[in-house]
């Protein structure tokens, strides 16, 4: 503690986009503990819950001036080519480990220094941020009945913060912190990295197309990366079953991968371990998805 102040390890991510949750202070706890005591309206908390909870910040920076007049309908304006991009909001999500509060300021310059040293030693803080986040997110999506409002990812973040602070945390000002660089993206050959590109251009005139399998498919991975094996399994077998039934699409490269898809979730049902499941769905979303790959390639 510092002049009767706990010192809080943070981490804080800035988004181009709208998130879906209202700006605002909101209790984190685990699925399925112990809530806290009943807070504020809209289950904002104003202060710090050292110890028994985490916090998630949620607010909106730089955000443009609306000029619209009130009592006539808006026009459209002209504009010149080459004139300034529209000015558009900052979105910051910011999780405080109030559950992980450091002892003293020592082990708190000591957790900035590993830090500091190595980036990477700051990534699984990061995940759980994330892992937050979205949970706010789908949550979000569900109550407003809004299909477009996704998870986020580490790289959809254009800057990430690490660092600590204390009771001013909560106004987004901390004692210190670091930016982590971007995770190295993995090394791809030429070919790799041009094939999006080609496929977008085969779709967009008219040389090819998307199957609806393959949008779920992507579901049920975001379901496997997220932790949820009872949703990917369902997923994936819905994906797979929309490929096989495909007129001219890569079902003859599927024998079998249905079958397994259905045995993976009646196992679920059975009491599988999750990390295991988790496992193999995410094997058998690759055996698919190499199967779209070389159905594309002919």
């Amino acid at each position: 503690m510092v002049d009767g102040f706990v010192l809080v390890p943070f981490v804080e991510l800035e988004f181009t986009h709208g998130l879906g949750p209202s700006p605002g202070r909101y209790v984190v706890r685990a699925p399925g503990s112990e809530p806290p005591a009943p807070a504020p309206a809209f289950g904002v908390t104003p202060t710090l819950a050292i110890g028994s909870t985490d916090v998630l910040l949620v607010r909106v920076d730089q955000a443009p001036v609306a000029r619209a007049p009130l009592l006539r309908r808006s026009r459209p304006r002209q504009v010149e080519p080459g004139g300034p991009a529209a000015e558009v909001p900052v979105y910051v999500a910011a999780l405080l480990f109030a559950t992980q509060a450091f002892g003293d300021p020592a082990a708190a310059d000591a957790a900035m220094a590993g830090w500091r040293a190595d980036a990477t030693s700051a990534e699984p803080l990061v995940h759980e941020a994330l892992v937050v986040l979205n949970r706010a997110v789908r949550a979000y999506r569900a109550a407003a009945a809004h299909p477009y409002v996704v998870e986020v990812t580490r790289t959809d973040a254009r800057a990430v913060r690490i660092g600590y602070g204390g009771a001013d945390l909560v106004r987004g000002e901390w004692d210190d912190a670091v930016v982590l660089p971007a995770p190295q993206e993995s090394r791809l050959g030429r070919a790799a990295r041009l094939r999006p590109t080609e496929i977008v251009a085969d779709v967009l005139a008219g040389r090819g197309a998307i199957l609806d399998g393959e949008d779920v498919l992507l579901r049920a991975v975001l379901d496997i990366e997220q932790g949820r094996p009872d949703a990917a399994a369902g997923q994936l077998e819905l994906a797979v079953g929309l490929l096989i039934d495909e007129p001219g699409g890569p079902g003859a490269r599927m024998q079998g991968i249905r079958e397994r898809a259905a045995q993976l979730r009646e196992r679920l049902g059975d009491g599988a371990t999750r990390a295991a499941a988790l496992t193999e769905l995410s094997d058998v979303t690759a055996e698919v998805g190499e199967a779209i790959d070389a159905w594309r390639a002919g």
